[in-house]
């Protein structure tokens, strides 16, 4: 993605890696039969078919945010040395996101805020990195900024889970609960957050819109 330019702001893509994974990751009511229809226009750029079967192309990105003197990371992807059992290519990975961050002319001290536009595990990952055996808040200047409806559902959720019985959660279900330990519940603990209500203003020139759909 080239640099988009929106008033005083520029908008620039940081991926963190492209990967090819099984419809099925994103869509329960998958059929493969009304698939191939597409092929021929989708293939390869964002769906690809092989003997294993079809398989759709995902890019896990950041947008940084830049203008009127602030600095703002919108998503933070997967994240490094994360326990995800449920997608290899998620699974304890040792990507190059902050040095290509910094290959922006961005250092980690730079952001000031950092917006989740959700709280799935591939949209959080690198709101902490491992120092010393610990999760820490990567970016230790900055504002992270959760959907309040959307942190209440999910943080009910772990909750409620940590009261159950049930010790063996499927992958997917466990990648939940590591990603709420390792990626929120530090941010949270660290106290630099902002639980925020539908529409937001970070200032006058900067607005976030509640879009529900995919979450609450």
């Amino acid at each position: 993605m080239k640099p988009q330019k929106i008033g005083n702001f520029s908008v620039r893509k940081l991926v963190e890696v492209v990967d090819y994974l099984s419809p099925e990751f994103a869509f329960n009511e998958y059929d493969e039969s009304k698939c191939k229809d597409y092929l021929k226009w989708l293939s390869p750029h964002f769906m690809l078919s092989s003997n294993a079967g079809i398989n759709l192309l995902f890019s896990f990105h950041s947008f940084v945010v830049q203008g009127n003197n602030k600095t703002i990371l919108i998503d933070t992807c997967i994240g490094n040395h994360k326990e995800r059992s449920a997608l290899p290519s998620w699974h304890n990975q040792n990507r190059p996101y902050i040095d290509n961050l910094r290959s922006m002319g961005i250092d980690i001290k730079d952001i000031d805020y950092v917006m989740c536009t959700h709280l799935h595990a591939d949209h959080v990952g690198w709101n902490t990195q491992l120092i010393n055996g610990k999760w820490i808040p990567t970016f230790p200047n900055a504002k992270y900024i959760f959907s309040k409806m959307d942190y209440q559902k999910h943080d009910l959720i772990y909750k409620n889970k940590s009261k159950s019985n049930d010790q063996n959660p499927n992958p997917g279900e466990g990648d939940f609960y590591a990603s709420w330990e390792d990626s929120i519940i530090p941010v949270i603990n660290s106290g630099n957050y902002e639980l925020v209500d539908y529409d937001y203003n970070i200032d006058d020139s900067v607005s976030i819109i509640h879009t529900p759909g995919h979450t609450p």
